[in-house]
């Protein structure tokens, strides 16, 4: 545990309970990750390289699907490893963000929530081709 949760007053609304993120480092080799877990939580994960970062990143979005991934890097080379693994996984990938990340951030434009290209979401809420699943629609973000 790097963090534990801890509760937030807020004043607009006194009687909600509203908590930070547990903050949990996890080895790579760990499975725990992978599974969907409610939070507030965030897990970091150890790794050898960036390299196997992006590797690990891949295969949990494959195995076990994945909706968005957030990643930071000045190193374009980089950027571009982790978007052909984005596409490969069929997850949606916003990089360097300095503000909040909606997970359904492209819903506010046509209501298209999972990219339908993993097991995280295999439809989309406007494509009516998520029968065949032949197509998907992965996004990709980037701020300077």
């Amino acid at each position: 545990m790097l963090l534990a949760s801890r509760v937030v007053e807020n004043e607009e609304f006194p009687g909600a309970t509203v908590r930070t993120p547990a903050i949990i480092e996890l080895d790579g080799s760990s499975d725990v990750f992978k599974h969907e877990m409610f939070g507030p939580i965030i897990f970091v994960v150890k790794a050898a390289s960036t390299t196997q970062s992006i590797a690990l990143a891949k295969a949990s979005a494959i195995e076990s699907g994945a909706i968005t991934w957030v990643a930071y890097t000045t190193d374009t080379g980089v950027q571009d490893d982790g978007i052909e693994a984005a596409l490969e996984a069929g997850v949606s990938v916003a990089f360097n963000l300095t503000g909040s990340l909606f997970v359904n951030q492209s819903a506010a434009y046509s209501d298209f929530h999972v990219t339908g290209g993993n097991v995280a979401g295999n439809a989309s809420l406007t494509d009516p081709a998520f029968v065949a699943q032949r197509f998907v629609t992965v996004g990709v973000r980037v701020e300077p």
